[in-house]
């Protein structure tokens, strides 16, 4: 009975179940802002605008003057390095091939560089933005426009054109755009015409042969003249005896007649 009595002594309603009392804030004063900016006097204020500083106009307009230099960029370190192998590459390879690089699955990518490579012909890709810096300041500078999208080199110490163009023959959707043996560029047509040619040794042997032919006939010709020179002595000495034989038989005075008795 106590707490509904005081429930009805407080308002004369039971409290409901869970009822949270409203939280009231009283504020019981506040100190009010006094602090202002002060204006400033009118004498002072024509005081400043007299010997406000002007700076004095350019002689020359600016927008008229060259940009300031740049500083110039430090390289990252992979770029150094990426830079040294490009180089090293160029170098020390007779045959660089350049093929526009595909999106081949990675297993034929697989293959084919296993294939490549048991003809020591090794497959390199590098970003674009690395290569076109390096052929710029290179005696390779005619080989830019090959280098457009993503590309893939094929490289090798020795020009083994007639493996790597049978190779590629099998993998139509890799292209071979171009490049350059022992400093030569060359685009797809010569390499083609390149893996053609036959090899060192059948090209020294027919070379032998010819110069052998030439050598044969040139002694040929020289010995022919003494030849004929050393039958025709022949012929005159066989001559010979049978004229002289004819002239004395001629120069012999006839026998006198026997005396008649």
């Amino acid at each position: 009975m106590a707490a509904p009595m005081a429930g009805m002594l407080r308002g004369g309603f039971l409290p409901l179940a869970g009822w949270v009392p409203t939280l009231q804030i009283v504020r019981y004063g506040s100190k009010a802002v006094t602090r202002h900016r002060r204006v400033m006097h009118f004498q002072r204020q024509k005081l400043m605008a007299v010997t406000e500083y002007i700076p004095p106009k350019p002689a020359v307009n600016p927008r008229c003057l060259p940009p300031p230099p740049r500083p110039p960029k430090e390289e990252m370190g992979l770029i150094r390095l990426l830079n040294r192998e490009i180089e090293a590459l160029f170098r020390d390879n007779r045959m660089i091939a350049v093929c526009q690089n595909v999106a081949l699955a990675a297993e034929d990518k697989l293959l084919l560089r296993h294939q490549l490579r048991k003809h020591k012909i090794l497959m390199k890709v590098y970003p674009n933005q690395v290569l076109r810096p390096f052929l710029e300041q290179s005696k390779y500078c005619n080989l830019l426009p090959l280098f457009v999208g993503h590309n893939l080199l094929l490289v090798s110490n020795e020009p083994k054109v007639k493996e790597m163009v049978r190779i590629l023959k099998g993998v139509p959707f890799l292209p071979l755009l171009g490049g350059c043996i022992d400093d030569t560029i060359l685009s797809r047509q010569g390499f083609i015409n390149y893996a053609k040619l036959p090899t060192l040794d059948m090209a020294q042997g027919e070379l032998v042969g010819r110069l052998s032919g030439l050598m044969a006939q040139t002694h040929a010709l020289l010995q022919h003249q003494p030849l004929q020179l050393t039958a025709l002595l022949d012929q005159h000495v066989k001559q010979q005896p049978k004229e002289d034989s004819v002239g004395t038989a001629e120069e012999q005075p006839a026998p006198s007649a026997a005396p008649e008795s």
